[in-house]
Formats: C-alpha cells, sequence, structure tokens
C-alpha cells in the first residue's frame, strides 16, 4: 500500500506512471480484511462507551465494511460522542475524513430517521473536526440508498430505473435478435437486482420494479402495454422467470444466511427481525410463507423455489385459446419481418388478442 503506482490510457496512448499516496485499492479482495484490522481499535472504542444502538443487549452501533462507516445511535448527545472518538482515532492513526457543509461536497452525511413525517425539525448540527455535519433526507451506503423514513422505497425506485434504463439499452442493442434472446440478454446483464433483499415486497415501490420486467417482456416482443398479464406468465416470458420470483428466490438464501452467519450480532439480529411482523424481515417472509405455503426459514430449497416458480397468473379457462392463436400470430410476424414482408395486419390482430 506504500508502494503503489498507476498510469492512466487514453485510446492508444498511455500515460507516464505515478504514484497513489491515499485511497484502498479497488477491487482487491485485500482491502476489506486490511480495513477492517486497521479499523478494529476504532469500533472497540466505540463499543466501550456503552452508547449508540443496543439490540437484545448487543452493541449495533457502528457497521464497517470496505472503507464504509455507518454509526447508529437513538440520542444526538450519544451521536456526538460518537463522531469525537473517531476524529480522536483519526488524528491518531493518520486518517482524514470528508466533511463539508454542502452535502454535495460531504462524503460524511447524518440522517435523522424520523419514520413517515413530513417536514421533521432536525436537532441540533453534529460536528466532526470542528466543521459542521449536512443533515439530508437519503444518502448512498454500500451502493443502497438509506432514507430518513427508514424505509428503502427510495432505493428500490432508483434501481428501478437504473432497471428500465439497462434493460431499454439492452432492447436496443439487441434489435436484431428474436425476443426470446433479448430478454436472455436483459437476465443476464441486467438481473442483479442490487439491494433487493432490503425492500418491502408487499410495498407500492417493489410492486413497480415487479411490474417493470413485464413491461420489458411486452416491449421486447411489440406488444401493448395492456397484455394480459397471463400471456406474459405463460407464453410471452419464454420460459424465463419473472424478476419478483428471481427476488424472493434469493430473499431465502439471504435470510438464511443471516441466520447462520458466524458473527453473533448478525445472527441475533435476524432472529429478531424475523419473528416480528412489524419489520420488513418479518414482513417479507410472511408475504414468501402465504404465496407458498411453506415456511421460508425451514422448507427445502427445492421446494420452495418450485413453489415460487409456479405461482403464475392464472389463465381463464375461455382464453386458453388465445394463447395458442398468439402463438402463431407471432410467429407469423417474425417471419414475415425477416422476409421483410408487410407485417402491419398481424400487428393489429395481436394487439386486439392481447388487450381485449
Amino acid at each position: 500500500y506504500e508502494e503503489q503506482y498507476a498510469w492512466v490510457k487514453w485510446g492508444g496512448a498511455r500515460s507516464a506512471i505515478f504514484s497513489i499516496v491515499n485511497g484502498t485499492r479497488q477491487v482487491s479482495i485485500l482491502s476489506p480484511s486490511l480495513f477492517a484490522a486497521y479499523v478494529d481499535d476504532l469500533i472497540q472504542e466505540l463499543c466501550d462507551l456503552d452508547l449508540g444502538c443496543h439490540v437484545a443487549g448487543l452493541f449495533y452501533g457502528v457497521v464497517g465494511f470496505c472503507d464504509d462507516m455507518l454509526l447508529m445511535a437513538p440520542t444526538r448527545d450519544g451521536m456526538q460522542v460518537m463522531l469525537d472518538t473517531c476524529q480522536r482515532f483519526a488524528l491518531k492513526n493518520n486518517l482524514m475524513f470528508s466533511t463539508d457543509p454542502d452535502p454535495v461536497k460531504s462524503k460524511t452525511k447524518c440522517i435523522f430517521v424520523c419514520g413517515r413525517k413530513k417536514n421533521p425539525k432536525k436537532p441540533v448540527p453534529l460536528l466532526l473536526d470542528g466543521k459542521v455535519l449536512p443533515w439530508v433526507e437519503s444518502a448512498v451506503h454500500l451502493g443502497n440508498y438509506i432514507h430518513e423514513s427508514g424505509s428503502m422505497d427510495k432505493d428500490a425506485k432508483v434501481k428501478r430505473a437504473t432497471f428500465i434504463r439497462e434493460s431499454t439499452e439492452l432492447r436496443e442493442s439487441f434489435g436484431f435478435a428474436s425476443p426470446s434472446e433479448i430478454l436472455r440478454a436483459v437476465k443476464l446483464y441486467a438481473g442483479s437486482h442490487y439491494g433487493s433483499s432490503l425492500w418491502q415486497f408487499d410495498s407500492e415501490s417493489a410492486g413497480q420494479y415487479f411490474a417493470s420486467w413485464r413491461t420489458c417482456v411486452k416491449l421486447a416482443w411489440q406488444v401493448p402495454r395492456q397484455t394480459h398479464t397471463y400471456m406474459v406468465d405463460h407464453l410471452l416470458s419464454s420460459d424465463l422467470t419473472s424478476v419478483r420470483c428471481d427476488i424472493f428466490a434469493r430473499y431465502i438464501k439471504f435470510v438464511r444466511g443471516l441466520k447462520m452467519s458466524p458473527s453473533m450480532e448478525v445472527s441475533v439480529m435476524c432472529g429478531v427481525v424475523a419473528g416480528d411482523i412489524n419489520t420488513t424481515t418479518g414482513q417479507n417472509l410472511s408475504v414468501i410463507r402465504w404465496e407458498t405455503g411453506l415456511d421460508p426459514l425451514t422448507a427445502s430449497l427445492v421446494k420452495m423455489k418450485a413453489a415460487i416458480v409456479n405461482r403464475l397468473a392464472e389463465v381463464p379457462g375461455e382464453d386458453v385459446w388465445r394463447l395458442q392463436y398468439l402463438c402463431k400470430l407471432l410467429e407469423a410476424r417474425g417471419d414475415a419481418y425477416y422476409r421483410g414482408e408487410d407485417s402491419h395486419q398481424l400487428t393489429v390482430l395481436i394487439d386486439s388478442l392481447c388487450s381485449s
């Protein structure tokens, strides 16, 4: 770390070599481990203060990962003492925090978690290194948007916008391919759904994110946005699982991983929130339990995934013929397109069949 060097490549030209004197090596698997060892003494000092958030007798006032740290305290005075401790540690170990009254320029920000209150009165400003820290409505921590409401609705909305943008770019880039190939590309390149395990699944924001996949499917097949959901699930998705199914399946592994974590703090917190229906975790587990009829914490993963995947929109008995007819029309339109023939009449029939 004391002898890091780099160079910049621009087109075919390369700059001279220069030294890097601060920061951690990005994408290096060693950096998180070194950071954890470096700040371990600070975490112990914060724990010894007996301030900050506690749950079930355990300290949760500081969370560190990679080169990010998150402090949590139930009172303003307690948080100020914790910040003062961080500043003393920084001076002793040649560290510097990014501080500026302007939220745009300051990497260190404060959030007053107040629930659904509108325009809450903020506490007395907090100080770090003698500088006032800005109060913000939301901030990004490890790629997730934390909001003063305590919900992850903003994060879901931002990630939905990102998914729509990325899926649109992929549809345009793979415009020459068949709809099924386009959708597979979307699943591959825009299907990380980062941060989704923190959302409340029955919230409006999460529902909008789930719906964005169905819209993507419709646009890939060039059918109306009003197309019946059962047509998307049983025909247009091309045997691909929906975003909702993928997120639910991952969530089960996510919660089980927390429950079995070697960190006592993580496993205890998981047990507390999983058993409380008032928490996001408790509500999400309840939603999955109701939809599958299985306990997501104890049932086999194979059975859970099968139950989630089979949760499709039901096809009305009188509309079974529509799926068969739509399949033929889409195939005919695809053939006409690749032969360079006019497919307007086929599109009219498809639009009417899908939305009527």
